[in-house]
């Protein structure tokens, strides 16, 4: 097993380093912008406004969405307290004991929630799945293009997106 993961983190420098190749302060901006768009703050803003502005049905889709995000933070704070990976680059230096959960990386929570809103909202609303599907790849990505993870951290935060999206459907 410890093979395994040496082999993981190796893999997680090597793809951090290329990348570092091909960062542009332009292309920065624009991909800090869209990591947003994962981010809890955005999307637990949406939730509100669906669940008080649209109809009955898509409020229940919306409450779906919310029990699968407790869920999943619930998971994603129990790993990143056990495993306790640092991030590639460490932030939050100065952050209040309600959130010191948020300092590790592993797993990705912005794509634990892209990929368990793609599982949710492709089974009701199937049109809209490559759609959503690419904005989860493209948020994902951004996770790793801004050293807040690593690829591992990404990949695995899509695997407890996907079974929270699946538990809640």
């Amino acid at each position: 097993m410890n093979l395994i993961s040496d082999k993981i983190v190796t893999l997680d420098y090597k793809i951090n380093q290329y990348f570092n190749n091909f960062r542009r302060p332009f292309a920065s901006k624009i991909i800090k912008f869209l990591t947003h768009l994962g981010s809890g703050i955005f999307c637990w803003s949406l939730y509100a406004l669906l669940f008080i502005f649209f109809n009955e049905a898509l409020g229940r889709i919306v409450l779906s969405i919310i029990y699968a995000e407790f869920i999943m933070l619930f998971f994603i704070i129990i790993l990143r307290n056990l495993i306790k990976r640092e991030r590639p680059i460490p932030y939050l230096k100065n952050i209040s004991f309600l959130m010191t959960w948020n300092k590790y990386s592993f797993p990705s929570l912005h794509s634990a929630r892209m990929f368990m809103l793609t599982v949710i909202i492709s089974k009701n609303y199937p049109n809209l799945m490559l759609a959503i599907l690419t904005i989860a790849i493209i948020i994902s990505f951004t996770r790793i293009y801004l050293e807040k993870h690593f690829a591992s951290d990404v990949v695995f935060g899509a695997i407890v997106g996907i079974l929270s999206g699946r538990t809640f459907l």
